[in-house]
């Protein structure tokens, strides 16, 4: 079997795989949305598994943004995750990062109570942190790395060792911690506030497309998630230009697209970080969307990328309840249809 959960995070992603048979069923977490949720549904879902005696295999931070740490940072902290539910984490840290590179610079930050950022505050070191909670760190994971995880195979797209670099180059010491500088509020902000669903597909598309540049959201984890004969694309939040490349570099083109089940869409749907030369590379036709639909995310210019670079018709998964961003004409001439989720699973092998 095989099925996915889109948990609510707020502005954040969450979703948990579920795959293998009745007698083993492995999980993995991808993200953990904000603090401020993290007790439910996430917690509510760990609660389960440990309740039942079972483990997550693997949990995935995809970044150090807040939106997608947090919760694990608080669920950490309470001490609702440990190693007898949590094997094993994956996320570009520490030491053993920056050796990786050759870095003098090295990314660490503190989980202090009531306080789960990525802060300079006094506290215990995150890798200690999970060392005193018996929980294993992956601390190094990079472009065309092909890991396996309990019968699942993971091909990293990004980051490359040089988006490394420069993240550990761009940050900023306070009190001997180093910290991450750039903030999310500060990031591009043309084109691409839910102000845009009052347009039409063609005036969105005529604005010219700025991609993302902020260093946290190029450093991010992203990949192809094959188990059996399925295929899943987690983008994180990362940049475009990176996932083109590591795709063109694996021999996909417009003419030998690669084939998906679903594609997570990168940086909940924000219009800087979904290109057309991207889509035009994926035979693709359903879609995540990991938003609460507040703020500038996701954007229509990037729904409308999809939807017009896709040979198919496109299905949005939401899970939050989605916004009009399209008119009736236009649905009906695309071929849109958004799916809200809520608390069902997507499943695609029984």
């Amino acid at each position: 079997m095989l099925k996915m959960m889109l948990l609510k995070a707020q502005k954040g992603d969450c979703i948990v795989i579920e795959y293998g048979d009745q007698e083993m069923i492995h999980r993995i977490i991808i993200d953990s949305g904000d603090q401020r949720k993290c007790n439910t549904p996430l917690g509510n879902y760990i609660k389960e598994v440990k309740k039942d005696n079972k483990i997550i295999d693997l949990m995935v931070l995809t970044h150090y943004d807040d939106d997608h740490i947090n919760g694990f940072l608080a669920l950490l902290e309470n001490s609702i995750i440990d190693s007898s539910v949590v094997k094993k984490v994956w996320m570009n840290y520490g030491t053993e990062l920056s050796q990786k590179v050759e870095s003098t610079d090295v990314l660490k930050f503190t989980v202090t109570e009531n306080n789960c950022k990525t802060t300079a505050e006094k506290g215990k070191d995150f890798y200690d942190y999970l060392n005193e909670k018996g929980i294993e760190l992956k601390s190094v994971i990079y472009l065309n790395q092909e890991l396996s995880v309990e019968g699942a195979r993971f091909i990293i797209l990004s980051p490359s060792l040089k988006q490394i670099k420069r993240m550990l180059r761009e940050v900023k010491k306070i009190d001997d911690r180093v910290i991450p500088f750039d903030n999310e509020e500060s990031i591009l902000k043309t084109a691409g506030s839910n102000k845009d669903f009052d347009y039409s597909i063609d005036t969105v598309l005529s604005q010219d497309f700025i991609e993302d540049n902020r260093v946290a959201n190029c450093s991010s984890i992203s990949f192809i998630f094959e188990y059996n004969e399925h295929r899943i694309l987690f983008l994180g939040d990362s940049a475009p230009s990176q996932i083109v490349s590591a795709l063109k570099e694996r021999g996909y083109s417009n003419s030998n697209k690669l084939k998906l089940d679903y594609c997570k869409l990168s940086h909940h749907g924000s219009n800087h970080n979904t290109s057309d030369e991207l889509i035009k590379l994926l035979d693709c036709q359903n879609y995540i969307i990991c938003s609460n639909w507040s703020g500038d995310r996701p954007g229509k210019q990037c729904l409308s990328r999809v939807v017009v670079n896709n040979d198919k018709k496109t299905n949005f998964f939401c899970n939050y309840p989605h916004k009009d961003a399209f008119t009736k004409d236009e649905m009906e001439k695309y071929g849109i249809s958004f799916v809200d989720i809520g608390k069902r699973e997507i499943v695609l092998e029984e």
